[in-house]
Formats: structure tokens, sequence, C-alpha cells
């Protein structure tokens, strides 16, 4: 995921969204992202960011070389694999395209040479996962769906090994680290969001997260969503 895929869609051409169950299914998710970044956007504004800018449009192919399971974004697009809709729930893709909103986001905020980092500095794949946790819960999406994800994918794209998650932690160029590493970024967000109550992820994110716990995770009453 992210911008350093952006190359690849050199190696495909992009099809439009067909009508279709699959392309019905992302469309829905889609459509409930966007209304709770157009909810945030004011609360940015306020606190001195640049708003939302225009929708980007979704783009879809059946796979990038031998790879199946990717999304990325460029200025004003996110792009997929189709296998990556088949491996993952509807609250996992909602976390996905949060992630690539946040990087849609994060070339409007900056540029598309020099992207801005707003929640997570100096890391643009942990500011893109911050986005995608922040705009999925908003829009109703399960909080604990950012880590199936993660686990998810590093197993799909044969990264989940021990030694592998150790390598990406050293020598990962590329920002995204391991998935424990990520998964920590995510905890430490829904910490501040849910009790710095004037950080900026509480403000974008303003839910009751002791009823949200209760509701979807009862057994699970120590965490923070």
């Amino acid at each position: 995921m992210g911008s350093h895929l952006i190359s690849l869609a050199i190696f495909f051409a992009p099809l439009a969204l067909a009508a279709d169950a699959t392309a019905d299914r992302l469309q829905a998710i889609f459509a409930r992202l966007l209304a709770a970044a157009s909810d945030i956007s004011p609360r940015l504004v306020e606190k001195g960011h640049p708003a939302f800018g225009p929708a980007p449009t979704l783009q879809l192919a059946s796979r990038v070389g031998q790879v199946n399971y990717l999304a990325w974004a460029v200025p004003g697009a996110i792009l997929m694999t189709r296998g990556i809709l088949e491996l993952h729930t509807d609250d996992e893709m909602a976390f996905l395209l949060g992630h690539e909103l946040g990087h849609v986001y994060q070339y409007h905020a900056g540029t598309p040479e020099k992207p801005r980092y707003i929640l997570a500095p100096e890391n643009l794949e942990h500011d893109a996962d911050a986005w995608g946790f922040l705009l999925s819960v908003k829009a109703g999406y399960d909080a604990y769906a950012a880590g199936a994800f993660l686990g998810k994918q590093a197993f799909a794209l044969g990264q989940a090994s021990l030694a592998h998650q150790q390598w990406l932690e050293t020598h990962d160029t590329t920002g995204h680290r391991s998935f424990n590493t990520r998964l920590t970024e995510l905890l430490i967000l829904a910490h501040r969001a849910c009790r710095e109550t004037e950080s900026l992820p509480a403000r974008l994110l303003d839910l009751d997260c002791a009823a949200r716990r209760d509701a979807r995770t009862p057994n699970l009453s120590g965490l923070p969503l």
C-alpha cells in the first residue's frame, strides 16, 4: 500500500469500476468513508489544517505482475487489485480505503512530490494508517479491523514470519515497517482519540469510546475502543 507503489500503475491499464456485485460493495464502503471525511473536514480547518480535497476516483485491476493483493494511491485516485477485495471483510476494506484516502489527503495537503504528514510525523505510512483508523471508525466500522487487515496482508504477501517482520523493521525503506510496529502506533492513536480530549485525533473522531467499547468488544474492555 502507499505512495511507493505509484510506479506499478504502468504495468496495467486500470479498469473503471463496472456495475457488478464487487464494485457495488466497494462503492458502498467508499461512500461511507467519504461521508466521514466530509464530516471531519471542518474540524481539520478549525485546527489549522487543509480540508479534504475532491473525492478521488476508484480504479480496479486483476493483478499487478504476480501480486494479487495490492492497493495504492496516486494524486486524485485510489487503485487496487480485485484480489484484495476477495481477501478482506467490509470492515477491513474500510480501514484500507481510509488508509489510501489518507495518502490522497497527504498529496492534497502538501504536494505529490512532498506529501504532508498530519497525524504521524515523519512516516507517511503510519500517518495513512491513522487516517484509515479514524475514517473507518468514524464511518461506523469495527475499530479492531485494522489488526485483522494488517495480519492478513502480511500472511497473503508471505511476510508474516518473525524473520521477515524483523527484516522489515530494520531494512524496509518505504515506511511500512512490521505490522506489530504499525499496530503499536494505532493503539497509541486510539488512546489519544479516547483519552486526550483536546488532541487532534479526539476532535476528529468525536465518539463516546466507552459506549463503543461495551457495544462492540465486551471482552476487551481494557482497550480504548
